[in-house]
């Protein structure tokens, strides 16, 4: 008896310090991340001034191309201002035990979800415009307007305002996210499918004129925009639908810890986008880097 009562003792004793280094990876995990977080609001938010500040003074973009990375950099600038923000006060309040406000938390969620959807929405919209661009060059001018790129601009936005409150208000958690899956998954299959074929044929064309060559730019910085988002993004659907499977429990501990760190990822994304219209684009590169100079300057 007295063998099985210090066996039990040790199997006690060894499940209160797991109890216990879970609980530290958790800490340790939510102070990394409001950390990271809080840094990166600063530079994300900087960054996209400064890519719509160089947008607007740039003329050697297409104009409706110039409106849909302008439309992404604006979806990058809400992150930074406040989806981020939001963000670490959410970590902050599950840090230090405290259940959140109902509304606080209904508005980050509808916030989340609609910049999580206009992104891949955009992203989409930006591969059918190079699309129509390489496959339909000499229909292009007429079908692809500034005036129709707006409204789709505007489209995007009010479909992603008026879905994400439908389905975060008024339907279940699971319909909820079967709604947004099946929409990502929409963008994400025709984005991939698009990139490809405007790949191929970029690569087909070995014409030195200059309207192909901008072409050939303007396409690779669109592929190298929607590999960084998928690189960025996917991970935390996959992680997502998990979450939703096995939920929050003790068992998924592992899942909670490892979405906390790819949400942040998914914000960094919007970090990044400036530096490869930096990196892929000299006219934007050249008004970006007098910007910031003048920031660091002052």
């Amino acid at each position: 008896m007295q063998n099985r009562s210090l066996g039990g003792a040790k199997l006690q004793n060894s499940s209160f310090t797991t109890a216990l280094r879970v609980e530290g990876l958790l800490y340790s995990s939510y102070v990394a991340n409001i950390v990271f977080n809080g840094c990166l609001c600063y530079s994300t938010t900087v960054l996209n001034i400064a890519t719509i500040y160089a947008l607007r003074k740039t003329v050697l973009t297409p104009k409706p191309l110039r409106i849909l990375i302008l439309n992404l950099a604006v979806s990058d600038l809400i992150v930074g201002l406040l989806g981020q923000p939001l963000y670490i006060a959410y970590l902050a309040g599950e840090l230090h035990f405290k259940v959140p406000d109902s509304t606080t938390f209904i508005v980050s969620s509808l916030i989340w979800n609609i910049l999580y959807l206009s992104s891949f929405c955009s992203i989409l919209a930006l591969h059918v415009d190079r699309f129509a661009a390489i496959h339909i060059p000499l229909r292009y001018n007429d079908l692809v307007t500034c005036k129709r790129t707006a409204i789709v601009v505007i489209a995007i936005w009010l479909f992603n305002i008026l879905l994400v409150s439908f389905s975060v208000l008024l339907t279940p958690p699971r319909i909820s996210l079967i709604i947004v899956d099946t929409i990502i998954l929409f963008c994400l299959l025709t984005s991939t499918w698009s990139s490809y074929k405007n790949f191929l044929t970029i690569r087909a064309q070995n014409s030195s004129v200059e309207n192909l060559a901008r072409l050939r730019k303007s396409t690779h910085s669109a592929l190298w925009i929607y590999l960084v988002f998928c690189v960025c993004y996917l991970p935390n659907v996959f992680i997502e639908i998990v979450d939703a499977v096995y939920g929050y429990g003790s068992a998924s501990i592992v899942i909670h810890t490892l979405n906390i760190y790819l949400v942040t990822l998914m914000f960094l994304n919007s970090s990044l986008n400036p530096v490869i219209y930096c990196w892929k684009m000299r006219h934007i590169r050249r008004t970006m880097f007098g910007i910031l100079q003048n920031i660091s300057r002052r």
